[in-house]
C-alpha cells in the first residue's frame, strides 16, 4: 500500500473474463473465512514452505537489484539475465532516459535467456546479491554471474557491473558459438506492467566467436558502467583474470557485512538464506546522495523516494538485527527532513512523524548509544511538542462527545488523496510519543519526558472513547471504522469486504501496539479481517492478491496472543510467493494465484517487515520478560536439529542461544548467553517438541527446577551461561 493504485491490482482472467484458479474453490467463501489458511492449520501440524507452496504457482518473473551498498544508482537482472536500468522522472513532463545490455547468442542472433529452455537464477553463496543466471540452448549451456563493484566498495566511487558469461558445451562433438554483448536504449518503462519503450535498435558492444570442443569450457567477460548508458563505447571487454578480482571484492564485501549483525542458523536453509538476502537488498535501496542517506522504497524505475513511515521502520529493523552504526545514520539522514515545527513528512503521512519518534527512541533503547541521543532529543521533543500543540489547537474547536475528539485531521498516507480523521495517524503518533519519552528520561530529561507522557496518556484516552463512540455492527459483527468520521475504506466494501485498504491500515494500527493484543479495540480489527475476505493463505489480501507486508502487525497481534500457527503460516505464505523462491527478492504485491509479478522488486518495506517478523518470532521482548524460541516450526526440533542465534540486541541486553534437539533421546538442551545489561524480570524459553510432547522433567545447570509448562521453561535471575534441559 505504501504506493499501490488500484489500476495496478493485478486480475486472474482469461480471454473470456475470470479465470477460475485450481484453488479458487478453496477461497474464502461467501462469509469471506480464509479456508485454503484455516485448512493448513486444521490439521495439528505446523504450516511448512513445502505445504503452503504446493497451492499456487511460484513468482515469475524475478527482477534483483544489484549495486555497491548504500550507492546512489542500482541497476536490475530481468529475468533473461539482461541488465536494466532507467532514471529517475525529475518533473512532470520530463525524460526518462535508461538503457538494457544483454547478450545474444548465435546466426541469427538470439537473446539468452528467450524461449522455454532451461532458465533459472540464484545467489551467489545463497544470499549475496551477486546474480547468477543459468540457461541452455542446443546442449550448449550458459551460466552468466553479474556484480556491482567500486573502488574499496565505497558508495562514493564511480560504480560498474561486472559480467562474466561461462559457456559450456555439453555436447559430444565440436560446436562453434557465436556471442555479443549488446546495449540499447530504453525510452520509458511501467514497473507494474514490466512494458518497457525502446528507444532505438541494439548496438554491439562486443562479440566473440568460441570454438568448443566436446565437455570444454570459455568464459567471455565484460565491464558496464552504473547507470547503464546506451552508448557501446562505454562498455569494456575484460579478461576472466580481471573478472575474478572484482567478483573476489564483492564477495567478501557482502560476506563482511552479512555477518557482522544478529546471526541466525536454522534448519531449513531457505530462511537462513533469506533473512541475509532481505538485508543486502535493503542495503542497496539506501542512496546515498550529497552525504545524506535516503532509504527508498525501491529502486530502478519504482519507488525511488523516501516514504517516511517504511523507512523509520527500516531503521528499527537494522537495530533488531545488529546494525546499529547504519540505524543510527539513517536515522540521521532522516532528521535532516524534519521541518522548522517539528514535522516529518515525506511522501506517506502524518504516521511518518510517529514512526520517525518510534524508530529512534527504539534504537536508543537496543543500542543505548547515550551520545547519540542527546544529539537526537531536541529532534524528538520538537515533534512531541508539535503534536500536543495541534491537539490543543483542534481539541478547542471540536465537540467533547463526537468520535473524533482529540484526533488529528491529516493525511493519513500515501494512497489516500486529501486529510481526514484517521486511526493510523493517531495510534503511531501516541507510540512514538511513549518510546521517545522513555528513551530521553534515561538521560535525565525527567521533566520533558514527563510532560510528553501525560500528553501520551491523554491522547491514548481520546483514541480509545473514539474507538468506542465510532464502532458500528453489521450483520451480528462489531466493526471499528478507521476513518471514524466518514467511514472510508469500509464504504469500499460495502461493509462486507475488507480486502481493499481497510486491512491494510487496520495492520499498521496493530503494529502500532497502542491497542494491547486480544484488547476489545484489537478484536474488533482482526475478527473483521478474518471474517470479511481480509486473509488469503494466512496474509492480508488486497483484490486478487498478497499485500504481505502490512499484515505484520497482525501476525504481531497473533504472536503476542500466541497463535502460533497463524505466525507459521504467514511466514511461509511469505517465503512461496511473496518472494522469489531461488533469489529470496521481496515484491509489494503479490499475485499469487498465477504468479505473475510485477517489477516492483525489491521492496524495501516488504523486507523490512519480513525482517521483523522472524525475528520476533526467535526473540522477543514483553513487558520485563524476555521470551525465546516462541514460534520456532517443529520441524526445527526434529532429532539431531538446531536453532542458533548469536549476538541478538535486545531491549535487555545482546543475547545468544542454542536450542539443540536429542528427541530420540527424549531430551532438549538450551545453552543461554542471557542480557546483562538491564537483565529481563524472567526468561521463558519454548521447546516446541517436533511431536507436541509435553516436558516432564527439566534441569538448569545440572539441578532439577519446577518452573515449567507443558512447553516452557522459566529463567529467573540469570546473569552467566546457562544449560537447560528439557527431558520428555
Amino acid at each position: 500500500m505504501t504506493h499501490l493504485t488500484p489500476a495496478a491490482l493485478f486480475l486472474c482472467a482469461s480471454a473470456a473474463g475470470l479465470l477460475v484458479c485450481a484453488a479458487a474453490a478453496n477461497e474464502p467463501d461467501s462469509s469471506g473465512v480464509d479456508l485454503l489458511g484455516e485448512k493448513e492449520l486444521a490439521g495439528g501440524v505446523d504450516p511448512s514452505f513445502a505445504s503452503v507452496s504446493r497451492h499456487f504457482p511460484a513468482m515469475k518473473w524475478p527482477r534483483e537489484a544489484i549495486g555497491v551498498k548504500e550507492a546512489p544508482t542500482e541497476i536490475a537482472v530481468h529475468p533473461d539475465g539482461s541488465l536494466f536500468w532507467i532514471g529517475r522522472r525529475r518533473g512532470p513532463g520530463s525524460e526518462i532516459g535508461g538503457a538494457q545490455a544483454f547478450f545474444v547468442v548465435g546466426a541469427p542472433p538470439v537473446r539468452l535467456g528467450a524461449g522455454d529452455s532451461l532458465c533459472r537464477k540464484r545467489l551467489l553463496g545463497g544470499c549475496l546479491p551477486i546474480i547468477v543466471f543459468e540457461w541452455e540452448r542446443d546442449g550448449v549451456k550458459y551460466e552468466e554471474t553479474v556484480t556491482a563493484w567500486s573502488e574499496g566498495m565505497s558508495p562514493d566511487a564511480p560504480q560498474s557491473a561486472w559480467v562474466s558469461l561461462k559457456v559450456l558445451n555439453a555436447t559430444a562433438q565440436a560446436v562453434a558459438v557465436s556471442l555479443r554483448f549488446q546495449v540499447q536504449a530504453v525510452a520509458s518503462a511501467d514497473m507494474n506492467t514490466r512494458a518497457v519503450e525502446m528507444g532505438g535498435e541494439p548496438a554491439t558492444a562486443a562479440e566473440w566467436r568460441l570454438e568448443l570442443g566436446p565437455g570444454s569450457v570459455r568464459n567471455v567477460c565484460v565491464k558496464t558502467p552504473i547507470p547503464l548508458a546506451e552508448a557501446p563505447e562505454t562498455i569494456s571487454d575484460v579478461t576472466p583474470a580481471e573478472f575474478e578480482s572484482r567478483l573476489k571484492e564483492s564477495t567478501a564485501f557482502w560476506e563482511r557485512t552479512l555477518a557482522k549483525g544478529m546471526r541466525i542458523t536454522v534448519p531449513e536453509q531457505r530462511v537462513n538464506d533469506a533473512y541475509r538476502a532481505w538485508l543486502a537488498y535493503n542495503f542497496i535501496n539506501v542512496d546515498k546522495r550529497d552525504g545524506i542517506y535516503e532509504p527508498h522504497d525501491g529502486a530502478i524505475g519504482f519507488y525511488e523516494a523516501i516514504f517516511g513511515y517504511s523507512a523509520a521502520l527500516y531503521c528499527h529493523a537494522l537495530d533488531l538485527m545488529g546494525y546499529p552504526e547504519e540505524a543510527g545514520m539513517y536515522l540521521d539522514s532522516l532528521f535532516t527532513f524534519l521541518s522548522p515545527e517539528g514535522l516529518f513528512i515525506r511522501n506517506f503521512g502524518l504516521c511518518d512523524t510517529g514512526a520517525l519518534l518510534y524508530a529512534a527512541a527504539q534504537h536508543f533503547l537496543l543500542a543505548r548509544d547515550e551520545a547519540w541521543l542527546r544529539t537526537a532529543a531536541p529532534f524528538l521533543v520538537r515533534m512531541c511538542e508539535w503534536t500536543a500543540a495541534t491537539r490543543k489547537q483542534v481539541m478547542a474547536a471540536q465537540e467533547k462527545d463526537s468520535p473524533i475528539y482529540g484526533l488529528l485531521k491529516f493525511k493519513p498516507y500515501a494512497d489516500y488523496p486529501g486529510e481526514s480523521y484517521c486511526y493510523l495517524t493517531d495510534c503511531y503518533l501516541v507510540a512514538g510519543m511513549g518510546a521517545a519519552a522513555e528513551a530521553i528520561r534515561e538521560i535525565g530529561m525527567s521533566e520533558q519526558a514527563a510532560r510528553i507522557l501525560r500528553e501520551c496518556a491523554a491522547y491514548r484516552q481520546d483514541i480509545q472513547r473514539s474507538m468506542e463512540r465510532a464502532v458500528i455492527e453489521r450483520d451480528g459483527l462489531k466493526m471499528l471504522p478507521l476513518f471514524p468520521e466518514n467511514h472510508e475504506l469500509l464504504k469500499q466494501g460495502n461493509y462486507k469486504v475488507v480486502n481493499t485498504y481497510y486491512n491494510l491500515v487496520a495492520g499498521m494500527v496493530l503494529e502500532s501496539g497502542v491497542l494491547p493484543p486480544g484488547s476489545i479495540q484489537a478484536r474488533w480489527l482482526t475478527t473483521v479481517i478474518e471474517q470479511r475476505k481480509g486473509l488469503s493463505l494466512g496474509a492480508f489480501a488486497h483484490g486478487e492478491g498478497l499485500d504481505h507486508a502490512y499484515s505484520y502487525g497482525y501476525w504481531m497481534d497473533c504472536l503476542q496472543r500466541d497463535e502460533v500457527g497463524r505466525v507459521l503460516l504467514g511466514f511461509y505464505t511469505t517465503l512461496a510467493y511473496c518472494t522469489t523462491r531461488e533469489t529470496h527478492c521481496a515484491t509489494e504485491y503479490a499475485a499469487h494465484r498465477t504468479g505473475e509479478s510485477r517489477y516492483i522488486m525489491p521492496d524495501l518495506y516488504s523486507n523490512t517487515q519480513q525482517l521483523r517478523l522472524l525475528r520476533h518470532m526467535l526473540v522477543r521482548e514483553e513487558g520485563d520478560t524476555l521470551l525465546i524460541g516462541q514460534a520456532t516450526p517443529r520441524p526445527w526440533l526434529e532429532d539431531g536439529e538446531e536453532v542458533r542465534v548469536e549476538r541478538a540486541p535486545t531491549l535487555f541486553g545482546e543475547t545468544s542461544f542454542t536450542i539443540a534437539s536429542h528427541a530420540a533421546e527424549k531430551r532438549i538442551t538450551v545453552t543461554i548467553d542471557p542480557p546483562v545489561r538491564r537483565p529481563p524480570a524472567k526468561i521463558i524459553v519454548r521447546l516446541r517438541h517436533p511431536r507436541g510432547e509435553p516436558i516432564r522433567a527439566a534441569t538448569l545447570d545440572g539441578r532439577p527446577i519446577a518452573d515449567f509448562t507443558a512447553d516452557t521453561v522459566t529463567l529467573t535471575g540469570a546473569s552467566r551461561r546457562t544449560v537447560i534441559e528439557a527431558r520428555y
